[in-house]
């Protein structure tokens, strides 16, 4: 289980000795994949790349979220389909986790025809479900959009472009 955010932000900029970096404008748009797919790697990497991102693929749920959080990531790509059936449980602990930072967009692959995953996704309000995500797949639109939405986000405002109550 991850610890606490507060104690891992802390680890995080004892162990680099680095100060941990602003979100990124939306000129300098970078992204992370996880999946433990190579083929879905380079799908998602190749889509991402000619919409303009930056794209880093990492496999292990931990050193993702510790990816997140030092470089402030405003959108990641999870995929949930493995070769093997493994890991899902802790790529699914992963989107909980990053389903709670407002300033992160999450997109999730998930297996075709799976509605209660698809439900899950949907109560985490993760920007976009896709299922059944296929080789041929060209998903750079989805990316540019992605984009355009950082794009006209304030820094204060959720990472979906939300509603936010007005302060009284």
């Amino acid at each position: 289980m991850f610890e606490t955010e507060q104690s891992l932000i802390g680890d995080l900029a004892k162990q680099s000795g680095e100060r941990l970096e602003s979100r990124p404008k939306a000129k300098d748009l970078a992204c992370l994949v996880v999946s433990h797919r190579d083929s879905r790697n380079q799908l998602l990497h190749g889509s991402a790349s000619t919409a303009g991102w930056q794209c880093t693929e990492i496999a292990d749920p931990l050193e993702a979220r510790k990816q997140v959080i030092r470089r402030r990531l405003p959108l990641v790509v999870i995929d949930l389909e493995s070769e093997t059936g493994s890991g899902t449980t802790e790529l699914k602990d992963l989107a909980e986790k990053l389903s709670r930072d407002r300033g992160v967009m999450l997109i999730v692959c998930g297996n075709e025809g799976n509605a209660m995953e698809e439900i899950w996704a949907r109560q985490l309000g993760v920007w976009l479900y896709l299922p059944g995500v296929t080789e041929d797949s060209d998903l750079s639109s989805l990316f540019e959009e992605a984009g355009t939405i950082l794009s006209r986000r304030t820094p204060t405002a959720p990472a979906g472009g939300g509603w936010t109550p007005p302060a009284k």
